[in-house]
């Protein structure tokens, strides 16, 4: 069950690593906050989305991957990865919001049948019209963020890669900094999976760029 759920974890944060690199690859959304907008027609405010433990509005981690939701259009794609030397196709759904902004899904993998469910194992926010309890979302600045939940920590994890500001507040709630905003010592040195940061060694202004909601 170990080496199950070691495979389990590796395959994905391989998964994550790929999604990131194809949100980054689609994204170019404006850098305007839709969600503090109203509607130029009916002058009404746009939903905004709460983000919670483990879900995100309408998307929730463990639940059947939604076919239509009301405010968004989606689309499904494949994005190819490759774990321990296997090559996987990874189902990737994307939610576009009235804003022209994305939520990606993509879903459980079961490691005993070697097959994607059709149950919602990953999300990625790229957009605005999500918030928390106390307002942070993606484009707020670290600074905000550590206002905000002083209880917070930043740290780094070769598997993925990633820069992770993150609060106990949200459970499997990841906040995700640009690595090009650190300037600290390269954590990649450390032989420490784990490697924690402090925010005195990011840029001035740096912000988080995208919101990852995991299962367990």
């Amino acid at each position: 069950k170990a080496i199950r759920r070691q495979r389990q974890m590796c395959i994905r944060d391989s998964i994550f690593t790929a999604i990131l690199l194809f949100v980054s690859a689609s994204c170019g959304h404006s850098n305007q906050n839709k969600a503090q907008q109203t509607e130029s027609a009916s002058e009404t405010k746009a939903i905004v989305y709460a983000i919670t433990d483990s879900c995100a509005g309408p998307f929730k981690i463990g639940e059947v991957i939604p076919d239509s939701l009301t405010g968004f259009t989606m689309t499904d794609t494949m994005v190819n990865t490759v774990v321990e030397g296997e090559s996987y196709d990874i189902p990737t759904y994307i939610y576009k919001g009235e804003d022209g902004e994305s939520v990606k899904i993509t879903p459980i993998y079961d490691t005993a049948t070697g097959k994607f469910t059709d149950r919602i194992g990953e999300i990625i926010i790229d957009s605005n019209l999500f918030r928390t309890e106390k307002g942070i979302g993606i484009k707020f600045a670290l600074n905000e963020f550590m206002g905000a939940y002083p209880d917070s920590r930043i740290w780094f994890t070769h598997e993925s890669d990633m820069y992770v500001i993150e609060t106990p507040q949200l459970k499997n709630v990841q906040f995700l900094l640009d690595g090009k905003d650190y300037t600290g010592m390269d954590p990649r040195l450390s032989s420490t999976e784990l490697v924690m940061l402090d925010a005195a060694d990011f840029k001035k202004g740096a912000k988080i760029k995208f919101i990852r909601i995991l299962g367990k």
